[in-house]
């Protein structure tokens, strides 16, 4: 019997072609955030020149979750949304809405 390395499971890999759509990443991000993921909405809205904004509405007791201390939870998920947008070659607004 012999000890060599153990292999690693092959895992799928999603095709280079394949980018999720922004919104549904920010429903999923925030839905892993909140108490109250019923209350998500998001409406996203593009412009002629390909600028898309994405206005996040999430309920009042979840603001602060969303938030994070000194906005570091919502720059954190602007940054995701605007890698995800470099990659579609677009421009991305995010807008929490109270």
């Amino acid at each position: 019997m012999t000890t060599g390395p153990k292999s690693e499971p092959k895992l799928p890999q999603p095709s280079k072609n394949f980018l999720p759509n922004m919104k549904n990443l920010a429903i999923y991000l925030l839905t892993q955030l909140v108490d109250q993921p019923d209350a998500i909405s998001v409406t996203e809205d593009e412009t002629e020149s390909g600028a898309v904004t994405l206005t996040l509405k999430v309920a009042t007791e979840d603001m602060g979750r969303v938030i994070g201390k000194d906005g570091k939870v919502i720059n954190a998920i602007r940054d995701v949304l605007k890698i995800l947008a470099v990659k579609q070659n677009k421009h991305v607004d995010v807008v929490l809405a109270e």
